[in-house]
């Protein structure tokens, strides 16, 4: 649908293109009932000043049906895109005279590293993530959330609040958080994904301050490094391209795996008993452990038991008001489960989507030969062979776990570990539902290498021999 802005504008395609002229505003089931004519290659439309709208449908199949259309700009809009450049290099001047007035400090080289590296990224990934518009490939999950975020902008435009709030099922079955943070980013920033880039740019800052508190800023400095540029450890869910990759198919992981590593990064000084928590700061933190579970609900092990463990150390310290506060953000987990009791009369928790467990005949049937054993086959996508080396790791976090006297922290973290693998068993065991999984071990192996040295005693008893 082009606006009236662009009247005055012509619009040349190549492929299939077809196009119809309004004079008036269109009803809700207008779209049926157009008569479109089809452009010829090379031919420009001029969108006429009587016209109220113009409506363009195109078309793509293959490489050999390539569909290219190019919007040539009326005075207007050429005036108002050199304006917006111009206070864009304003910006950037200013900014740019600002910083040499300011201490700059660590954290601002580490995010600014992180923007550049997302940038690159996404050139690499598909260009379409940074100069607008990006199209999802058909029939996959990123292409239908995007269009529920679209439902509910138009909802929310009209005055359709309840609408807007269903979110495009009654219950939940795909997930449920996703719709409405795109729709967030479309209302921020239009048919873009800009949203969710600035969003992600700051996981690997959060990943440095997590790792700079579980270790040293040396070694933060190495691993921050490694995950954005050299992704030696990516199939631990330390390779940050991953993660990008993700936000171009419009996937869920990469926001609810941003949202609990920026928590974990923050609620990780409660270890310190002479940092005092603030109140807006103990808020924040468990919204965003609530809103990634919204996100992705088989985060819930991870999120609940670092709730689970910030409770406790409040407990311990009497301090009530703040699991007051705690618990009150994390309730926003059950808005799933209102949404599915209101709208569709059905208690599932956060979605109905059965087919995900691997022991359900539907699954079963859908993965694996009438002859395949299911547990058999669940192990084998969970580790492959050639990926042994992670079993040697998880070997060595329990042997620690068992041999050495560790933080609350560690242990809440180990058993975040061990729930998350055990949901992969259950479901999904592989590709990007592993992440989070795989992530969180690595984190715990590098912060209990950390305390224990173990790979260093180790080296230097070989040594000796």
């Amino acid at each position: 649908e082009i606006p009236s802005l662009a009247r005055g504008s012509f619009i040349c395609s190549k492929g299939n293109l077809f196009y119809h002229f309004s004079k008036k505003n269109e009803p809700e089931d207008f779209f049926a009932h157009l008569d479109f004519t089809k452009n010829t290659d090379n031919n420009c439309i001029e969108y006429k000043k009587e016209f109220q709208k113009l409506y363009i449908i195109g078309y793509s199949i293959n490489e050999e049906d390539n569909l290219s259309v190019k919007l040539k700009k009326n005075n207007y809009l050429i005036i108002t895109e050199f304006i917006k450049y111009i206070s864009i290099i304003t910006i950037l001047l200013i900014f740019s005279f600002s910083l040499g007035k300011v201490k700059l400090t660590d954290n601002f080289y580490i995010y600014s590293i992180s923007v550049f590296s997302t940038a690159i990224l996404a050139l690499i990934r598909d260009s379409n993530l940074l100069t607008g518009l990006r199209y999802f490939r058909g029939g996959a999950d990123g292409l239908l959330h995007y269009s529920f975020g679209q439902d509910i902008i138009r909802y929310l435009s009209k005055g359709e609040y309840f609408s807007a709030l269903r979110g495009g099922e009654d219950v939940f079955y795909f997930m449920p958080g996703l719709r409405y943070f795109s729709s967030m980013n479309n209302g921020f920033f239009g048919d873009t994904s800009f949203g969710y880039l600035i969003l992600v740019t700051f996981l690997p800052f959060a990943i440095f301050i997590l790792f700079r508190k579980l270790t040293n800023r040396k070694i933060s400095y190495f691993l921050f490094i490694s995950f954005i540029f050299f992704p030696i450890f990516e199939n631990m869910g330390f390779g940050y391209f991953n993660y990008i990759w993700q936000i171009a198919r419009n996937h869920a992981e990469t926001l609810s795996i941003t949202l609990i590593i920026i928590a974990l990064s923050l609620i990780i000084d409660i270890e310190d008993k002479k940092i005092n928590l603030k109140y807006i700061k103990i808020f924040f933190s468990f919204f965003l452990f609530s809103f990634a579970v919204l996100a992705r609900p088989n985060f819930l092990p991870t999120a609940t038991i670092f709730t689970l463990y910030v409770v406790l150390k409040f407990y311990f310290r009497g301090n009530y008001f703040s699991i007051v506060i705690v618990l009150l953000a994390f309730s926003f987990i059950f808005l799933c489960f209102a949404h599915n009791i209101y709208f569709g009369n059905n208690y599932s928790l956060f979605t109905n989507a059965n087919v995900h467990f691997a022991f359900t005949d539907i699954y079963s049937n859908l993965n694996f030969k009438d002859e395949t054993n299911v547990v058999f086959e669940q192990f084998k996508k969970w580790n492959p062979l050639y990926k042994i080396h992670r079993l040697f790791i998880l070997l060595i976090i329990f042997y620690c776990i068992i041999c050495y006297k560790q933080n609350l922290f560690t242990y809440a973290l180990f058993l975040s570990v061990i729930l998350q693998h055990s949901v992969l068993l259950l479901t999904h065991p592989s590709s990007r539902y592993a992440y989070l999984a795989w992530l969180l071990t690595f984190v715990l192996f590098i912060k209990i290498e950390f305390s224990n040295k173990i790979l260093q005693k180790l080296f230097f008893k070989l040594i000796k021999k």
